[in-house]
């Protein structure tokens, strides 16, 4: 099976500096929608942060949230799976890079 995805972070890549969607991404996004692309948000933010532009893309797949540790679906709002690091292994991940 092949699959067609589109993976967009938000910051710094489809937003302007304003925090807009331009008319004309949103425009070549619904292109590819009807291509039979799925579009995809995967960001650093929290799903409460990109339901607006969740919601202006018309995205029907989940959106990879918080740095990738959850995957929440923009339409029901329910978190669908869940991979934060647990406290250890945060502490020690922070002091291999500390070093």
């Amino acid at each position: 099976m092949t699959y067609r995805v589109i993976a967009l972070d938000l910051d710094g890549t489809l937003l302007t500096p304003q925090k807009t969607i331009l008319p004309e991404s949103l425009a070549a996004l619904q292109k590819a929608k009807q291509a039979g692309y799925q579009v995809l948000i995967v960001t650093g933010r929290h799903h409460v942060a990109i339901h607006p532009f969740y919601q202006a893309l018309r995205l029907d797949t989940p959106a990879i949230c918080c740095n990738g540790t959850y995957l929440n679906n923009g339409q029901s709002k329910q978190t669908n799976s869940s991979h934060a690091l647990s406290l250890f292994n945060r502490c020690t991940s922070a002091q291999k890079f500390s070093s």
